[in-house]
């Protein structure tokens, strides 16, 4: 679980400007706050841990599920980016400390895993499975019980390309006062049950795993940041991942925590990793909390491109997402303290740089967050879980760049916006959007049954030019976890 403290502001401003064929024109000027409209959901607990979203009963709608002691809270929602007021409760012997929503049993329907673990002690927890019953209530599944620590975390892919859902643990331990974190590879069989495979030891405590591939082999990889490097362990495609590369932080700095994201818009994924110290500004200053972006060549070999200092007392973990719609990937910095925490939003210029900080969207000690289109009207909203208020707390963008409203999310779907009918200009830019039960992360356009574009994000805004007669347009819609969604145009070019 992460932690943040709620600040008063809630808006996000920014003062850059959309690129060129990137968004479609709106009321929006692009110096604008990013306001929100915020509903908040109690918890069936007095604190709250996690937070997540998919289209459980896929009726089109994105639900809600969040993280409390003992317990997940699922939200349905009631249309577009509104809920239940009570949410139903699944009781669990532990509190979940993140929450992942992939189908586990290849049903069609969108399940729960979460790492639980005893807030009272430091080595009892295991791995829950809640299976959906096709109707967003759910079951509980076959448990994944822990190794030798305590489950913190999971992450959730197809590790081997066998179409069924596998999963990594990062496990705790400590000994003499001594903390050291395992990651743990449990194998899918495509039924909600699972074989504990591979694991891998860290000599220190890290982040937690983070599943992409970012050598572009097509088989998920796992970077994580433990303090005097990142590591970036290269899976082989059959479950099992390779020795690890190192990424060595600036002299004099380390990494904390890592997320990855497209920052400079060439179609690959990128690392931003973060510096920063329990006590902040208070152990030495404002370079002791800081965030680096480092630039993938597609191969997994990364060149530091910009750092950016950013302030608060406690250590920070980033999120990444297009916040306001310019269809550059931002970062939100969220700091985990009851008495002095932030959140801080830096918005991406398309090439690997950053706007000044400001004031981000942030909660009552704040403890996850993520964004999505809830209402599918093409902004990204923000969910966000409060641990101290024991709250979910939903906020729908009012304002901010639009570009192609999105399908529903009960199915994996892509959607042509514009331009519409059967005869195109020679030059063009393609709307496009994609949805999924648990959302999707990359669009892909096809022309002619090439791949001439992707983007790392669930809009897509792209000019092509074109000869004269008829065209084949594809765009595809890739799932977070698995499978996609994909619509197709023929089209007479002018």
């Amino acid at each position: 679980m992460r932690i943040i403290t709620r600040l008063l502001t809630l808006v996000c401003s920014t003062a850059l400007t959309v690129a060129a064929g990137a968004q479609a024109a709106n009321s929006y000027n692009g110096t604008s706050p990013i306001t929100y409209n915020y509903t908040t959901l109690t918890t069936s607990g007095a604190q709250g841990y996690s937070v997540a979203s998919s289209d459980f009963n896929r009726d089109g709608n994105p639900d809600l599920v969040g993280g409390t002691e003992n317990a997940v809270d699922v939200w349905l929602a009631t249309g577009r980016g509104t809920y239940v007021n009570s949410p139903v409760s699944y009781a669990l012997p532990f509190s979940p400390t993140h929450i992942e929503t992939p189908d586990l049993n290849n049903d069609g329907w969108p399940d729960i895993v979460t790492a639980i673990a005893n807030e009272a002690g430091v080595t009892d927890g295991e791995t829950a499975v809640l299976l959906n019953n096709g109707n967003g209530t759910f079951r509980m599944g076959t448990t994944i019980p822990k190794v030798t620590g305590q489950p913190i975390w999971v992450s959730a892919g197809d590790l081997n390309n066998d179409g069924n859902i596998d999963l990594v643990v990062e496990e705790r331990m400590f000994n003499n006062g001594v903390q050291t974190d395992q990651f743990i590879v449990y194998m899918g069989h495509g039924n909600g049950t699972f074989t504990k495979g591979q694991v891998l030891n860290m000599s220190k405590p890290t982040s937690p795993p983070v599943l992409a591939d970012l050598n572009g082999d097509g088989k998920l990889d796992i970077v994580n940041a433990e303090g005097t490097k990142a590591l970036i362990w290269p899976g082989k495609g059959d479950g099992t991942f390779g020795t690890p590369m190192s990424l060595l932080p600036p002299s004099g700095a380390a990494f904390n925590d890592v997320t990855t994201g497209d920052f400079n818009n060439d179609g690959i994924l990128d690392l931003a990793l973060v510096w920063s110290n329990v006590c902040g500004d208070a152990c030495g200053g404002p370079n002791n909390n800081r965030l680096y972006i480092y630039k993938n060549n597609g191969k997994a070999q990364f060149t530091l491109v910009s750092g950016t200092n950013f302030g608060g007392c406690s250590a920070a973990y980033p999120v990444a997402a297009d916040i306001n719609g310019d269809g550059n990937i931002d970062i939100n910095l969220v700091g985990p303290s009851h008495f002095c925490g932030f959140s801080e939003v830096a918005f991406g210029n398309g090439k690997g740089g950053f706007s000044a900080l400001m004031s981000g969207p942030s909660g009552d000690v704040t403890s996850d967050m993520f964004y999505r289109d809830l209402n599918l009207d093409s902004r990204h909203d923000v969910a966000l879980s409060d641990t101290i208020g024991g709250d979910v707390v939903s906020g729908l963008a009012t304002n901010g760049y639009t570009n192609c409203a999105p399908p529903t999310a009960a199915n994996p779907a892509a959607k042509i916006c514009s331009p519409t009918g059967s005869s195109w200009p020679g030059t063009f830019t393609l709307r496009a959007s994609g949805n999924s039960p648990s959302g999707i992360v990359r669009m892909e356009v096809w022309i002619d049954g090439v791949k001439k574009y992707q983007k790392w994000n669930d809009q897509l805004g792209k000019s092509f030019t074109l000869s004269a007669g008829q065209h084949r347009i594809t765009v595809v819609a890739v799932d977070k976890y698995k499978g996609d969604g994909r619509t197709t145009a023929i089209v007479n070019v002018q």
